[in-house]
C-alpha cells in the first residue's frame, strides 16, 4: 500500500497548503475535489488531508481516469499534477 512509500516534507507541506487555502477560500463552492496525480501516495495524502477538512474527494491515476469523473462526480474544484504524463490534454485544461 502507499504506507510504504516514502511522503517527503514537501509532499506533506503541499497538502495542508493546499487544505488550509482551500479552507481560507471564503465564497468558493468547493463541496467536491478531484484529485488527479500519478502518484498514488500523493493522491492518497491529498485526499487524506482533505478528507479531514470536511470535502468529499474522488482521485484519478490520470487524464483516462479523470474525464468520466468530471461528468459523474461534478466537482467544484480539480487538484492536478501539470508535470505529469498527458496532464497537458487540451480537454483537461479546457472541460469543467
Amino acid at each position: 500500500g502507499w504506507y510504504g512509500e516514502v511522503l517527503t516534507a514537501k509532499h506533506t507541506k503541499l497538502a495542508r497548503q493546499a487544505a488550509t487555502f482551500l479552507s481560507d477560500t471564503a465564497g468558493v463552492s468547493k463541496e467536491r475535489i478531484l484529485v488527479v496525480d500519478d502518484s498514488a501516495a500523493s493522491r492518497k495524502l491529498f485526499s487524506v488531508l482533505l478528507k479531514e477538512e470536511g470535502y468529499r474527494v474522488k482521485s484519478a491515476a490520470d487524464s483516462d481516469q479523470a474525464l468520466p469523473l468530471l461528468d459523474s462526480f461534478k466537482p467544484d474544484l480539480v487538484l492536478m499534477d501539470v508535470l505529469q504524463p498527458g496532464a497537458g490534454e487540451p480537454e483537461i485544461r479546457l472541460a469543467g
